[in-house]
C-alpha cells in the first residue's frame, strides 16, 4: 500500500508547481508509474499471472486476446524474461500516450495525473489488474482528442485500434452521434439526476436475469463477448453487492464533477461529454459488478476534462472542486486500505527483481 501512497503524495505536490514545469514533472511521474506497472512481480495484481501465462504458453493464437497481442507475444518472446517484457510492452502502450496527452493537450498536467490515480483507483485497479482494457481506453482518449480537433478519419482509426486491444471500448461509437448535441447545464443535471434515481432504485438490476439467461444460452459457444459479462461475477451472479453507501461512493464524485463542470466552455467539449456519459453509465449500472468495465471507456476522459473544468470554473466552483478532489482522494486511500486486508485479492507492491 505504501508505494501507492507515495505516488499519490507526489501527484498532489506536482499540482502546486507552475504549469510549464508540470509538463516535465508529470511526464516523469507517469514514467515512474509505467516502470512500476511493467516491472511488477507476477503476484501483484489479480490478472498479472494470466498475462504472464499467456506470454509463456507455447501457442500463439487465442481468439480471446486478438491479433495485436499475438504481435506483442512474438516480440516479447525474442527476449529473456519474456513475461516481464510482455508486461512492460503493455505498460508502454498505456503510459506513453498518457505522457503525450498530458504534455500537449492538458491545460493542467498535474491535475491530469491526479485524475488518473484517484477516481475509482484507475492506476491501481486498471493498470495492474485489467491492463488490456487500460490500453484500449487510452487509445479511445486519443480518438476523442482527434474528434475534438475535427479529425474524424483519424478518430475512426484510433477507435478501431482500441477495439482490437479490448472489445468493450466499442461503446465509444455513441459519442460520434453526440458530437453536435450540446451538453447544456440543464441537460447534464437532468441526465445525472434521472440516472442516479434509476440506479439507486434498482430499476435496471433486471439486467442480472437477462445476462444470466444469455450466459446459459451461450455457455460453451464461441460468443466470447457475451461470456465475458458473466465472468466478472461469481458464477452467474453479477450483482455488485454494494451497500447504499458503496453505491453513492461510486456515483457522487463523478456526478459532482460533472454538475459543477457544466458551463458554456464545456457544453460542446468531447472530453466533458464523455465524462458525463461515463457518470450516467456508472449511475445506471452501479448494482452490476462490471459497471466500471463499461464506464471506464468514457470516464478516463477525466484526464483532460477535469483540468478544463478547473480552468473554466468560477472561484467558488474551484473551491468546491478542490473539496471534491480531497474527498475522492480520501476515498481512494480508504479503498487501498480495504483492498490491502483481502490477502486473496491484493498483494503489496514489489518488483520482479525482489
Amino acid at each position: 500500500m505504501n508505494a501507492y501512497i507515495y505516488i499519490l503524495i507526489l501527484a498532489i505536490l506536482n499540482c502546486f508547481l507552475p504549469i510549464k514545469r508540470q509538463k516535465t514533472t508529470s511526464s516523469i511521474l507517469l514514467f515512474i508509474m509505467m516502470l512500476m506497472c511493467g516491472f511488477r512481480a507476477y503476484d501483484v495484481g489479480t490478472d498479472t499471472v494470466n498475462y504472464v501465462a499467456y506470454q509463456e504458453a507455447s501457442f500463439i493464437s487465442d481468439y480471446t486476446w486478438g491479433p495485436l497481442y499475438i504481435v506483442l507475444k512474438l516480440i516479447a518472446s525474442l527476449f529473456p524474461y519474456e513475461g516481464t517484457v510482455f508486461l512492460m510492452l503493455m505498460a508502454l502502450l498505456t503510459y506513453c500516450p498518457l505522457i503525450y496527452l498530458s504534455r500537449k493537450y492538458s491545460v493542467f498536467p498535474g491535475l491530469s495525473v491526479l485524475m488518473y490515480i484517484i477516481p475509482c483507483g484507475i492506476f491501481f485497479n486498471e493498470s495492474f489488474n485489467i491492463a488490456r482494457q487500460s490500453i484500449g481506453i487510452v487509445y479511445i482518449l486519443l480518438a476523442a482528442v482527434a474528434l475534438q480537433n475535427k479529425k474524424r478519419e483519424l478518430s475512426y482509426g484510433l477507435t478501431l485500434l482500441a477495439f482490437f486491444f479490448h472489445p468493450f471500448v466499442i461503446f465509444f461509437v455513441f459519442i460520434f452521434f453526440l458530437m453536435k448535441r450540446p451538453f447544456t447545464k440543464k441537460f447534464v443535471r437532468c441526465l445525472l439526476l434521472i440516472t442516479m434515481i434509476l440506479g439507486l432504485c434498482g430499476t435496471l438490476t433486471g439486467i442480472d436475469s437477462i445476462l444470466n439467461s444469455m450466459a446459459a444460452i451461450f455457455a460453451g459457444s464461441s460468443s466470447d463477448l457475451l461470456l465475458k459479462f458473466t465472468k466478472y461475477g461469481n458464477g452467474y451472479d453479477i450483482q455488485s453487492g454494494f451497500s447504499l453507501v458503496g453505491q453513492l461512493s461510486h456515483m457522487l464524485p463523478m456526478v459532482a464533477l460533472c454538475w459543477i463542470g457544466s458551463n458554456k466552455r464545456t457544453k460542446n467539449n468531447i472530453y466533458f461529454k464523455m465524462m458525463v456519459c461515463g457518470s450516467a453509465i456508472t449511475n445506471l449500472l452501479v448494482s452490476v459488478i462490471f459497471c466500471e468495465r463499461f464506464a471506464s471507456t468514457f470516464t478516463l476522459a477525466q484526464f483532460l476534462a477535469v483540468p478544463l473544468i478547473y480552468k473554466t470554473s468560477s472561484k467558488i466552483n474551484k473551491i468546491i472542486l478542490k473539496i471534491i478532489l480531497l474527498a475522492t482522494g480520501m476515498l481512494y486511500v480508504y479503498n487501498l486500505y480495504q483492498s490491502s486486508k483481502d490477502v486473496d485479492l491484493w498483494t503489496p507492491y514489489h518488483t520482479i527483481f525482489n
